[in-house]
């Protein structure tokens, strides 16, 4: 998702939220709010805080597959 225009990514949040949310996992919604804010004028570095908070959160037997 971190390299998808702002309408793209618009587009795929629900599905996405609603994904995380049938799994048990929360969001901070006012977090993504801000950083769909932000998206615009940095995505990459928005982008690089979702990839660090998304490896800080996966168990490691995931990242081993």
């Amino acid at each position: 998702m971190g390299v998808l225009s702002a309408d793209l990514l618009h587009t795929r949040l629900p599905h996405t939220i609603r994904r995380l949310l049938s799994l048990g996992l929360a969001c901070d919604f006012a977090v993504l709010l801000e950083d769909l804010a932000q998206w615009d004028f940095d995505p990459l570095e928005v982008a690089g805080r979702w990839r660090h908070a998304f490896f800080l959160t996966v168990p490691d037997t995931l990242l081993e597959l």
